[in-house]
């Protein structure tokens, strides 16, 4: 309804937390937490993952617990442990649909926390992600074998931790990975490289010009110089500039429908290079 302000103290912790503002909201995202409750020693870009995959419904579909008795049903619809975790859906299915955290409904702050939790173990699930998303190879077998599992915990609890500051400084050291030497050199290549690029990319100009040619020479000799027969060739279908070049025309290819053949003196001059050329 137009009166209901919630989304807007949804907003700054949800576009901030995927580094996106919007327009009229203040991203507070580099502000200091003053509470950790958890400790999730994986990539941050898994964070901003997780986030990205509960944008919806907390962007406007899960809306804010306002009374003490929405808090209550929220707190009940994430409860992860205990005899309440019995009576919610508050898991994975087979195909990544999350009961609570994908569905519209009630929320609350430690709705959207635990929702993240949950997206960072269906990314230590996945192969494609687990290795930066997993804190530890134990936890990576257990999530693999058992998402909604007890022991696919990729957080850690801070209570309790008497070792803890708020201040800590948690660095994740990114996984090894080998270095792919021919990705480095198409990225940076050297004047050697350069050359070879230049080299093969005139070949293949060549090749294309040459094989035009040769069709263009032959619908010559046949007499199909018409432009709607030689345009519509697989040849020069996705060729129209080339064949238009090749066949002597200087204009627009957008008014060629005025041009009607192929002009024999230019393919001599233009095709003189092709060892196809008769």
């Amino acid at each position: 309804s137009p009166d209901d302000w919630s989304p807007i103290a949804q907003s700054p912790a949800l576009y901030g937390a995927v580094g996106f503002d919007s327009a009229g909201v203040v991203d507070n995202s580099e502000w200091d937490c003053e509470n950790t409750t958890q400790i999730c020693e994986v990539h941050p870009k898994c964070g901003r993952i997780a986030a990205q995959m509960i944008q919806y419904p907390f962007a406007g579909d899960k809306k804010y617990a306002s009374s003490w008795t929405d808090k209550a049903f929220t707190y009940q619809q994430a409860a992860q442990s205990g005899f309440l975790s019995k009576t919610n859906s508050f898991f994975f299915d087979e195909d990544g649909y999350h009961g609570y955290c994908h569905s519209p409904g009630k929320g609350y702050c430690w709705s959207y926390t635990a929702c993240l939790q949950e997206m960072l173990k269906w990314l230590c699930s996945q192969p494609e992600t687990a290795d930066h998303c997993c804190p530890n190879d134990e936890v990576k077998h257990a999530c693999q074998q058992d998402v909604n599992g007890k022991d696919c915990n990729v957080c850690w609890d801070t209570k309790g931790v008497e070792t803890f500051a708020e201040d800590d400084q948690f660095i994740i050291p990114a996984p090894a990975q080998e270095v792919d030497h021919e990705t480095l050199d198409f990225i940076r290549p050297d004047e050697t490289d350069r050359e070879i690029y230049a080299a093969a990319a005139a070949s293949q100009q060549h090749d294309e010009h040459c094989e035009v040619c040769k069709f263009l020479q032959d619908a010559a000799r046949e007499d199909k110089r018409e432009w709607f027969l030689i345009a519509t060739d697989e040849a020069c279908s996705s060729r129209r500039e080339l064949c238009a070049e090749t066949c002597g025309f200087t204009g627009s290819v957008d008014e060629i429908d005025d041009w009607d053949t192929c002009n024999e003196e230019a393919l001599v001059d233009s095709c003189g290079e092709c060892a196809t050329a008769a």
